[in-house]
């Protein structure tokens, strides 16, 4: 029916779960971000969540894009840190953006102690899983620990991030 829009393309029957990649599979990341870069990121959290319960083969591109949504809607740094570990325990390897979602999340709520923690604890997986640090990784790690008035802390990191050579590495890894 060409009166189909592509939002029905997308909810129709998943691909079976497994080795198989969903065919619209680039297009469901595709609406996911544009969900969110529409600032409508409750869409995109909705059809994730629909296509993981009814079994959809996702990969790392689509928990990215579902840890960028959570980040937009405001969802709070432990949601986000729950969605990066699943993320985990399914096997994928987060990539720089989906770390910068959690780091973003850390630089809001009121927990400022618990998320210079969680930030720190984030930077640091990222250069034990040898990935570089982005500059926009490093703001945001930063701006907790002063948001925690941890200044002391912030300085550390940032000496041990530029000694390390971690500093503005590329973002692709």
């Amino acid at each position: 029916d060409p009166a189909a829009t592509v939002a029905d393309a997308v909810h129709a029957p998943p691909a079976p779960a497994g080795d198989q990649a969903h065919p619209d599979g680039d297009m469901l990341v595709k609406m996911m971000q544009g969900y969110t870069q529409s600032q409508q990121p409750a869409l995109a959290v909705d059809l994730f969540e629909k296509q993981l319960a009814a079994g959809t083969a996702l990969d790392e591109r689509h928990y990215t894009a579902h840890l960028q949504a959570h980040e937009a809607l405001g969802s709070g740094r432990e949601v986000l840190e729950r969605a990066l570990e699943d993320m985990k325990a399914r096997g994928f390897v987060p990539d720089a953006a989906a770390y910068e979602a959690v780091l973003r999340s850390c630089t809001v709520g009121k927990d400022v102690v618990g998320n210079r923690a969680a930030a720190r604890a984030i930077l640091d997986g990222m250069l034990e899983a040898g990935m570089g640090v982005s500059i926009t990784a490093v703001q945001y790690a930063l701006t907790a620990h002063t948001l925690a008035k941890d200044l002391a802390a912030a300085r550390e990191l940032l000496n041990k991030l530029i000694s390390g050579g971690h500093v503005g590495r590329d973002r692709a890894n």
